[in-house]
């Protein structure tokens, strides 16, 4: 009977199940798609352009000059300035120049690694003219008409790792779970930053409304009365959709694991790495999913209601997920992520040490199992409402 009654599930619920599957793998497998392009995008230490700039500091001045092909039909140039390579936070230190060099006091007090970047902007009235004389090349017409042009870069420095630079901010340390060896360059790194940091909302917000529609349906469609007027004991019913969420769920994580493993393989960046590894990654966050569906579970017999548990249970989630990034990059608040369950699905220690925690997988299972039980206690002896 057991069985039965969660075949009937499934069918019930089969083609959200499939539909979310696929959108999980695709997701999963088209992320690795992308990791050649930031690959190489980090493996690029020369700053962009350089070869057509120059700096040179004498008699307390900056002096900065360009070779710029264009410049006949350039209305004017701009100069910006910041402290790091990528510009994310860059200032205008010059504007409005129409010779092809700038000049600026240098003093003690700058920063000592400054990176400089020269924009053409444009005379779009000359451009017209240019191109009806077909003096421009087709492939540069379109760059030109944004109006604004990159014309290179220079520093006071050598060139760093953009990587580094970008992985030391705050922003970023977010994403990494605290491993300061970590790298976008690499596959592991990459995609422990762009999907499984955010696995949790992919896959738990679903989870965590289809759990609690499971239930949640039955009280709100007035169900309850007639499937418990046969002998179907409750701590069945919610155990028969707990089982089956739970397989649907396993299944999932086992065949996202499955492509990103064949997704780095088809590109070629296994590098040692073995599509055993995304698997075992992936599985080991099954318990966490199962804490999120004994949760969803939990506050469904306590509301009596889909729409206040969804609710509560997707305010459950987030609230986990921002503690546990927040956690990592507010220093005072870090001690907050001992209580997060995504703290203890370490998937950093499967991809990048290739050791799995058993003590974290086996803590959010005993952790789900408990909630479970607390939900057929609870269940066991509320009111159904007629």
């Amino acid at each position: 009977m057991f069985w039965k009654n969660m075949v009937m599930e499934f069918q019930k619920n089969w083609k959200g199940f499939l539909i979310f599957l696929i959108v999980v793998i695709t997701i999963s497998g088209l992320m690795v798609q992308l990791y050649p392009v930031v690959e190489e995008e980090f493996q690029k230490k020369e700053l962009e352009g350089e070869e057509y700039v120059e700096l040179h500091i004498e008699d307390g001045q900056i002096n900065i000059t360009w070779d710029w092909e264009w410049h006949e039909i350039t209305e004017h140039y701009r100069v910006v300035h910041d402290t790091a390579s990528h510009l994310a936070t860059s200032e205008i230190i010059g504007e409005n120049i129409t010779e092809k060099r700038f000049r600026l006091i240098h003093s003690e007090d700058d920063p000592e690694e400054r990176y400089f970047a020269v924009i053409a902007v444009m005379d779009l009235e000359k451009l017209e003219d240019m191109m009806d004389e077909e003096e421009i090349p087709a492939d540069f017409i379109t760059v030109f008409k944004r109006g604004e042009v990159p014309v290179g870069m220079t520093s006071t420095v050598e060139p760093t790792d953009p990587l580094e630079e970008i992985m030391e901010t705050p922003y970023f340390r977010m994403f990494t779970a605290g491993r300061e060896d970590l790298r976008m360059d690499e596959i592991e790194g990459f995609m422990s930053i762009e999907l499984y940091s955010w696995f949790i909302l992919l896959v738990g917000l679903y989870i965590g409304y289809l759990a609690v529609k499971s239930v949640g349906g039955d009280y709100d469609e007035r169900r309850m009365d007639i499937i418990f007027s046969t002998p179907l004991p409750r701590r069945q019913y919610i155990l028969e959709k707990f089982t089956t969420l739970g397989s649907f769920l396993f299944a999932l994580l086992l065949f996202s694991g499955l492509i990103v493993g064949a997704s780095v393989y088809s590109i070629g960046k296994l590098n040692g790495v073995q599509v055993s590894t995304f698997v075992i990654s992936m599985l080991s966050s099954w318990p966490m999913f199962l804490v999120i569906i004994s949760v969803a579970m939990l506050f469904t017999v306590l509301l009596k209601s889909s729409r206040k548990a969804v609710g509560a249970t997707l305010g459950f989630i987030l609230l986990q997920y921002v503690l546990h990034m927040a956690g990592h990059m507010i220093e005072e608040i870090d001690f907050l992520r001992m209580f997060t369950i995504a703290t203890y699905w370490d998937y950093n220690s499967v991809l990048l040490d290739g050791e799995f925690i058993v003590a974290d997988f086996v803590l959010l299972l005993t952790t789900a199992v408990v909630l479970l039980i607390a939900t057929i206690s609870i269940f066991d002896r509320s009111d159904i409402p007629a």
